[in-house]
């Protein structure tokens, strides 16, 4: 079984890798997995609600999700997809918490689960975890930007 903070070592290691982070110590590490849990989800699962109350933030540790905006009461558009050490979720660390957008699993999903409250408090508490923190959530939102701008620009 894949253990929590094996999943958190080898996330930071990838982002340590890609300039995104500085290097966790183990300490660090230890308090994030204090705020999560490792839960599966099957394909089909809706895990964000776009609107509704964000309290999870998802670090993906194996899988597929695609993200989803709602367009009027009864269409939907998949406009971008999340996988392997990915971050979804970010509204429930970003006011004013409630998902911007659904998120339905697609491949069978492995994740570290984050209470979003639990991880704003400790991120006020200890400024060098909120750091690391919001620099990996300012580097989801990063990425999710561009992508979006390629998208517009008819690029992908």
């Amino acid at each position: 079984m894949v253990e929590k903070l094996e999943v958190l070592k080898k996330a930071t290691e990838y982002w340590v890798k890609a300039g995104v982070l500085p290097k966790a110590n183990k300490e660090l590490l230890q308090k994030l997995a204090s705020l999560c849990t490792l839960k599966t989800y099957e394909a089909g699962a809706i895990i964000a609600k776009e609107g509704k109350k964000a309290n999870d933030l998802y670090l993906i540790a194996e899988g597929t999700v695609s993200i989803i905006v709602g367009l009027g009461k009864t269409y939907e558009r998949q406009i971008q997809t999340a996988s392997k050490f990915e971050l979804v979720g970010w509204s429930s660390v970003v006011p004013p918490y409630s998902y911007k957008c659904s998120v339905r699993v697609e491949k069978k999903l492995t994740a570290l689960v984050f209470d979003g409250k639990a991880l704003r408090d400790l991120s006020s508490k200890d400024p060098v975890l909120g750091c690391v923190v919001y620099q990996w959530i300012i580097s989801a939102l990063s990425q999710r930007l561009h992508n979006a701008f390629l998208q517009l620009t008819d690029v992908t």
